[in-house]
């Protein structure tokens, strides 16, 4: 990982000495601390890998999202893969909630927030409430409240958003 970017980090919650990185249209996974890298998903189109989200009570299962809109899930600590849905664009972010692992949510560009409750097969938009406010989905990214059950924030061009109910409302801070 001399050249290039990395598109995303993360850290087993279980192993810090276990690290996935996206690199351009791949995952690369160490399990020696950063010493050593191998190559845990490759893509052979064009794309880019644009997040990497760890279960953390289970942290073989991992979801990637891709900027051809797919979310990607392996059960196995990255050995094997299979996509579990397609958006029609990008998909930007996949984050897993922190209480239960079959809650996901996903960042799609120009179309919003998305969430999921069966581990990612079906997906159901949450942003409709917040979607008048002009860059609200440009440069958006995610993250869990874990100090509230199902709360998550999100930041964008347009600020920072909350919610305390899994995106079934929001508010704008």
């Amino acid at each position: 990982l001399t050249t290039g970017r990395i598109g995303a980090i993360a850290v087993d919650p279980k192993n810090k000495c276990i690290i996935y990185a996206a690199y351009g249209n791949k995952v690369v996974k160490s399990l020696d601390c950063n010493r050593s890298w191998f190559d845990a998903y490759i893509d052979p189109r064009p794309k880019n890998v644009t997040s990497i989200a760890i279960d953390n009570l289970n942290p073989l299962n991992i979801y990637i999202s891709t900027d051809f809109g797919e979310i990607i899930k392996s059960v196995d600590g990255a050995n094997t893969w299979t996509t579990v849905n397609r958006f029609s664009k990008s998909a930007t972010q996949v984050i897993i909630n922190t209480n239960s692992a079959n809650i996901l949510y996903a960042v799609v560009l120009d179309q919003g927030i998305f969430r999921s409750d069966d581990a990612g097969i079906s997906w159901n938009s949450i942003s409709e409430s917040i979607k008048k406010n002009k860059g609200i989905f440009t440069n958006q990214r995610l993250a869990f409240d874990n100090s509230v059950g199902d709360g998550v924030y999100g930041i964008s061009k347009y600020g920072i958003i909350r919610s305390d109910d899994g995106g079934q409302n929001w508010e704008i801070l």
